[in-house]
């Protein structure tokens, strides 16, 4: 590969390098100033000073270059073999959370035995990667080892327990890796991470599979570092060289339920490109099975025209089967034991048992047959006070309704806040319904029916949807910058009329200034939903093509700058001298320079998160630190032309405007804000939305898909739909 890395001794060789510098420059001077006569100590130590300055200037100059060249290539087991130990720590830690979330489970969390089979050799018309006919989720690791090549394509119905397989499988397969480094330290393994592909952005633009397999590969190993913190060369590396399964969940969610399947056709003709020699890699992916199917036997548009089938070559396709009658005994036996009882289950549920073994197709077990039903099953009757032999006694149609209706109140019961206290179940109902009534409003105007990111509340909030938080922000950001502006001009004038020929004229001036400014800041607030926030990026400045990457932006946008700035500054040139037009184009050049060069070369689109609420903090966070820096710029410019004063205020004035210009949507803050303050007036939601999701989140109401917030499953979401407000 070529780069190289930062290791724990070229880090000691710099920090002892800059340590000599310091110590052999400061210290002499103020030991011997501390221990002579005043005039003495001062001559002496001017003399002795610079040697010893010199000296260890040069030791730590040494130093320091003995640090730069010690760092270890990239691509050096010796870096690779820990990095990879510490990211198997680290999915391991994560995914097992996660399974227990998904499964209401703490503990030993262990998921019911779901089995799989092949699909019928006449649906099959591609090449396979080996493998039995039938397998069930406890021997999932086993089967996966049979594979030749490693390539798994896992399908089932809504709710069938794709995910929960597919996590299962990362588990034990990183069990297995963990063992064979502690077995052989220097052993080469890979490391299975999850990726939930609705997270994945396509180009726009047509490109080859090649190309498109180059993107899927450079995103993998943007997650590696987002996600586990890998440094961005070493991950690169660990993907290129085949040291990362990647675990692609949800091929389903890249295109919307209501289109053709185009993004996931793309997607599959890039994963089935060779890497290098070798053929195409190994891979686990997940899709529902309607989804696939459309994939693999495309049915003709109204035109008559049938579209190219797609597969994943050369991968063995299992089918999730609804969980029988022992599989779902056996699991209630595991979350609710007792081994003296009959069946191994606590006495609560010996009822259940009895009625799913003596009435196998009746209408209880088709429930529980499914992981999702059996899931909500456990969580609403999970609590020993609770009777879940009422479930025996419900017809088909209200068995659904049932216990979709008792979920909430017993997760509010089972799950506290953040502080110990319980969120109220209608309160609950009616906060998750207000976000329902939110996706379902995005929908009717093209946008993902699924997709939650808080930043979007304001586009559905009052009548019509949007208008009202947008004024609202609009007046609000030209307020602020109009009396900043008012403020500047009452307090110098003296500055102002240095360069204008009337000092009442500059009132006219501000007027003028203020009145732009609530235009261009309207025009900026007209802009529509924003579907990819940006997060702050400082990490491209630890690696070579990141800081060649923030020269490139901070070049183009000195060019471009100096070119519009000098441009503009014909006419005020002309007006009130050369001089001055000199300044103010100059000023706006180096001003909007600095601003793109800063703004756009250190932050980037955030795919991935942790919580629900981390997105909407990070994008805010970029967004103050883009007003900042665009202050930063403006003031700095506008202080070498026309003093500190006139860049102090030109500073405030652009940092308040330069977040939201650089957003290229809005203040989200302050729309954000406004949208919580009004339906939290309406009863619609929470005082604190991103906290309150964060705790659905951990009660596995809903759940992460890149930056997006989705129910659990679609049928919640169908379900607290019929709240709506």
């Amino acid at each position: 590969m070529g780069s190289r890395t930062w290791s724990t001794r070229a880090r000691a060789w710099a920090a002892v390098g800059v340590l000599l510098v310091l110590v052999g420059t400061v210290w002499p001077t103020v030991w011997l100033m501390d221990r002579t006569a005043d005039d003495d100590g001062a001559g002496i130590a001017n003399v002795l000073a610079l040697p010893v300055g010199g000296l260890s200037l040069v030791v730590g100059t040494v130093s320091l270059f003995v640090a730069w060249r010690s760092r270890p290539r990239t691509d050096d087991l010796a870096v690779l073999v820990p990095v990879a130990r510490d990211l198997l720590r680290a999915v391991v830690k994560g995914e097992a959370a996660t399974l227990a979330r998904l499964l209401g489970d703490t503990g030993r969390a262990r998921p019911a035995d779901v089995g799989f089979v092949a699909p019928e050799a006449a649906e099959v018309w591609w090449r396979d990667d080996g493998g039995s006919a039938s397998g069930s989720l406890d021997d999932v690791a086993v089967y996966y080892r049979s594979l030749e090549l490693g390539r798994l394509v896992v399908l089932g119905e809504p709710g069938a327990g794709k995910t929960v397989l597919a996590l299962r499988l990362l588990l034990d397969l990183a069990a297995e890796a963990r063992a064979t480094l502690n077995h052989t330290p220097t052993a080469r393994v890979r490391v299975p991470v999850r990726l939930s592909l609705s997270s994945f952005t396509l180009p726009e633009q047509p490109c080859t599979p090649s190309v498109l397999y180059e993107r899927l590969e450079a995103w993998i190993a943007e997650q590696l570092g987002v996600t586990y913190g890998v440094p961005p060369a070493v991950a690169r590396v660990l993907v290129a060289d085949g040291w990362v399964l990647p675990v692609l969940d949800g091929l389903d969610e890249i295109d919307p339920d209501h289109t053709p399947p185009r993004r996931a056709r793309r997607v599959l003709d890039a994963l089935n490109q060779p890497t290098g020699d070798a053929p195409a890699g190994p891979l686990v992916l997940t899709c529902r099975s309607r989804r696939y199917r459309e994939l693999t036997h495309p049915a003709p548009d109204p035109t008559g025209w049938r579209p190219t089938p797609a597969v994943v070559q050369d991968a063995t396709v299992v089918v999730i089967q609804p969980l029988d009658t022992d599989q779902v005994t056996a699991w209630l036996a595991h979350r609710f034991p007792d081994p003296r009882g009959p069946h191994g289950v606590h006495r609560r549920w010996r009822r259940v048992v009895t009625t799913i073994r003596n009435h196998r197709r009746g209408r209880l077990a088709t429930c529980l047959s499914s992981p999702l039903r059996l899931y909500l099953a456990c969580a609403v009757y999970t609590e020993p006070d609770t009777t879940p032999a009422e479930l025996c006694d419900l017809d088909p149609e209200t068995l659904d309704r049932h216990l979709l209706d008792h979920l909430v109140p017993a997760l509010t019961r089972h799950h506290p806040r953040a502080d110990g206290t319980h969120y109220h179940p209608d309160d609950v109902t009616r906060w998750l319904a207000t976000f329902t009534h939110h996706l379902t409003t995005l929908a009717h105007h093209g946008h993902s029916a699924t997709d939650l990111h808080l930043h979007q509340l304001w586009a559905t909030t009052g009548t019509p949807p949007g208008r009202r938080i947008r004024r609202q922000t609009t007046t609000t950001l030209a307020l602020l910058n109009g009396l900043l502006l008012a403020g500047f001009g009452l307090s110098h004038a003296d500055i102002i009329g240095h360069y204008l020929p009337t000092t009442r004229f500059d009132w006219f001036v501000v007027l003028g200034v203020e009145v732009g400014i609530f235009i261009v800041t309207a025009l900026i607030h007209r802009a529509g939903v924003q579907n990819t926030p940006r997060r702050l990026n400082l990490d491209r400045l630890r690696e070579s093509s990141g800081r060649r990457l923030f020269i490139q932006r901070l070049a183009f946008g000195l060019t471009f700058g100096l070119t519009v700035g000098l441009t503009g500054g014909v006419a005020p040139g002309l007006a009130f001298g050369l001089a001055f037009g000199l300044k103010i184009g100059l000023a706006v050049g180096l001003a909007v320079g600095l601003t793109i060069g800063f703004t756009d070369g250190l932050t980037s689109i955030q795919n991935t998160a942790v919580r629900p609420s981390q997105p909407l903090r990070q994008y805010i966070a970029s967004e103050l630190a883009n007003g900042l820096m665009t202050g930063l710029a403006f003031g700095l410019a506008f202080g070498l032309a026309f003093g500190p004063t006139a860049g102090l205020a030109v500073g405030l004035l652009f940092g308040l405007i330069g977040g939201p210009v650089d957003a290229a949507g809005g203040f989200v803050l302050l729309r954000y804000l406004f949208a919580v303050r009004a339906l939290r007036r309406a009863g619609q939601l929470s005082t604190h939305p991103a906290r309150f999701l964060d705790w659905a989140y951990t009660a596995g109401l809903v759940r992460l898909a890149g930056t997006a917030t989705q129910f659990r499953h679609h049928d919640l979401q169908t379900y607290f739909n019929r709240y709506m407000p």
